[in-house]
């Protein structure tokens, strides 16, 4: 066989110096050498491995058809004939939802609390069934029952909360809400005694994830670090045509405030004067949805780009485009495309103009 295709569910981004080739049906991502990244690109356009390989010398070209055989044995490719091209037609890469909005954030406060079972039919009027719920207190298990009765959970398919840790939070107050909504996807505690994970098992069917940090505001969102980074076919996709945080996102913050995420500086409107989706025919709210990471500084030279989430809230405040729009990279991002290393965010002194403008010195690292 004098022919190499890429199969199409494995898609290459070329970053400044680096490469990542997605493979979009196991949810995996890998990094790979730009140049190798080119070859491959090369062959997939049906350019025989004899012709693309020519001009190589004989060490090179030993390197280059070993990275090939590694390919096919990862199962992102195959050797073939030219007639089997046409069975390997290209996927489309364009992405659609049929929903007005597909995921909600609301910070629960004593404002919003009053309003909850108005926020939530709002939501889902609009189609959206993933919902996240961020408190900054503790919910104890009366409270917790009340939030589930208030939610449709037949109309949910998949509810987050966020909150405080407190001694009552154990496994058997999991299996309890465990038997009362199926719909929750994962429970997150701040201010836990200890940091630890733990994926749905035989007993409790959602994800469990505490932290020692003590979360005080929607501020301490939007970290870019390694261990953030998802493959996924759906967020893929959707970061390739569009913001992939703010897409079809809707929130209400703890003041009753509708925005686009908690943290964005405008508001479109109170939840106690106006629907949620009377809000969202402002025509400002839908401007941050086509802003892609290709159309962001920094981040268009990223091979990352694809598989990590943006934030438009807190960014390094240096670019805007034509439409005034913030195109800066996040600011919490502590990844340099053009070196290929990752930093604390928040030690790099260019960023301190930033950071004081948000009011974040708490969030600064001190060594």
């Amino acid at each position: 066989m004098n022919f190499f295709k890429l199969f199409p569910n494995c898609l290459i981004t070329i970053g400044k110096i680096n490469a990542v080739i997605h493979d979009l049906e196991r949810n995996s991502s890998e990094l790979i050498p730009v140049d190798f990244a080119k070859i491959i690109l090369e062959l997939d356009n049906k350019i025989p491995v004899t012709k693309v390989i020519e001009n190589y010398n004989e060490d090179e070209k030993e390197i280059i058809l070993k990275n090939i055989e590694y390919f096919i044995a990862k199962d992102y490719g195959i050797y073939c004939s030219a007639e089997m091209f046409s069975l390997f037609p290209k996927m489309s890469t364009s992405f659609e939802e049929p929903n007005t909005i597909s995921n909600a954030v609301v910070e629960l406060s004593s404002i919003t609390r009053k309003t909850l079972k108005k926020i939530f039919t709002n939501i889902v009027e609009m189609g959206c069934f993933d919902i996240c719920l961020v408190s900054y207190e503790e919910i104890h298990e009366e409270e917790f029952l009340n939030i589930i009765d208030v939610i449709n959970i037949d109309r949910i398919k998949s509810l987050e909360i966020t909150s405080k840790w407190h001694d009552q939070i154990n496994d058997t107050f999991f299996q309890k809400i465990n038997k009362i909504d199926s719909s929750i996807y994962k429970l997150s505690f701040f201010s836990a005694p200890f940091d630890n994970y733990f994926k749905f098992d035989e007993n409790i069917f959602f994800e469990r994830e505490f932290s020692t940090q003590n979360i005080t505001s929607f501020k301490y969102c939007g970290k870019v670090e390694k261990k953030y980074l998802f493959t996924d076919m759906s967020k893929y996709l959707e970061a390739k045509n569009y913001n992939s945080c703010l897409h079809k996102k809707i929130a209400v913050d703890k003041y009753g405030n509708i925005r686009n995420c908690p943290s964005m500086p405008q508001s479109f409107g109170n939840i106690n004067n106006i629907t949620l989706d009377a809000a969202l025919q402002h025509k400002d709210f839908k401007k941050y949805w086509k802003l892609g990471k290709d159309k962001i500084e920094v981040c268009k030279d990223c091979e990352f780009r694809y598989i990590c989430t943006d934030c438009r809230a807190y960014t390094e405040r240096t670019n805007e485009n034509r439409e005034g729009l913030d195109v800066s990279k996040p600011l919490k991002c502590g990844y340099d495309p053009y070196t290929g290393e990752w930093e604390e965010w928040s030690t790099n002194p260019l960023k301190k103009k930033a950071i004081k403008y948000y009011g974040m010195q708490e969030l600064v690292k001190r060594n």
